[in-house]
This record gives structure tokens, sequence and C-alpha cells, in this order.
């Protein structure tokens, strides 16, 4: 094998590696980009009628984004840091908990003033914010689980490692 053929193989076991290290934080960033679009979709409605609930958004927006950015550096590195990652995760599971508790209490038409105020509105607002809630919850547990490398994708990852 020539000199080149060995470079070309070094570098694709390489990127095969740095990749499946990448999918173990899958999940993260498709729950991280649906919960910065949720709330961003909830602060443009805020619009329509102004409140101080608004303020929500805008601080899980930055939260989000923070965590975006963690996520992009983790491609480069080997070293697992979630912290904004977490922190975000954290944040929002409060907003969801705190969204259902003012919902239940009928505040709804002053946090999402798009939705008539009836049962099937507030069904359907009841019934996405508790699926944003176990998303919360699901993807806190997946952190924990890629701190204590016990996730399913990094035993495949360290097979992977023993195999090459």
């Amino acid at each position: 094998m020539s000199l080149q053929n060995k470079s070309v193989e070094v570098h694709r076991k390489e990127s095969m590696l740095r990749n499946m290290r990448f999918n173990r934080y899958l999940l993260l960033r498709y729950s991280l980009a649906l919960f910065f679009f949720a709330n961003m979709y909830w602060l443009m409605i805020s619009f329509i009628k102004l409140s101080l609930f608004a303020c929500l958004p805008v601080a899980v927006i930055a939260l989000t984004s923070l965590a975006s950015a963690e996520q992009f550096r983790l491609y480069s590195s080997e070293k697992v840091v979630l912290r904004w990652t977490q922190v975000a995760f954290q944040v929002q599971l409060v907003v969801q908990i705190l969204l259902l508790v003012l919902v239940a209490f009928g505040q709804m038409t002053r946090l999402f003033p798009v939705f008539a105020n009836n049962t099937n509105a507030l069904a359907f607002v009841f019934i996405l914010v508790s699926l944003g809630t176990l998303l919360c919850v699901l993807d806190l547990r997946r952190i924990e689980l890629i701190l204590r490398n016990e996730d399913r994708a990094y035993q495949r990852y360290q097979q992977l490692v023993k195999t090459i």
C-alpha cells in the first residue's frame, strides 16, 4: 500500500471515529433545534399581545443558542462538555412545567394569544407542552448517560475503536 493510500485510510478512520463520537449527541441536537424554533414561534406570537411572559422564550432561545454552539464545538473535541446543553434543557424543563401550571390555571390566552380559550385549544396546548416536558426529561437522562459514558452510542464507539 502506498504512502498516499495509507494517509487516506488513516483520515477515513479518524473521520469515521469523529462522526461516531458526534452521533452520541444526535437526539440533543434535534431537541435543541425543535425547542429553538418552538420558542421562536412562541416569541413571535407573543408580539400580538405583549406581556411579561415574552421574556420566557427570549431567555430559553438565548440558552438554546449557547447550547447549539457547544454542540458544534463537540465535533472537533474528544472531551465531553455538555454544560450549556444541560442548563438549556433544565431551564426548558422548568419553563415547560411552568407553562403546564399556568395553562391549568387559565392563563393560556395570555401565554398564547393566538389560541381561543376553549376546551380543544386547551387540550392541544396541554398535550404539546406535556410532550415538550417529556422530551426535556429524556434529553436530561441522555445527558447523564453520556456524561457517565453509559450510552449505547458510546459502547458502539468503543467497539469500533477496538476493531480499528
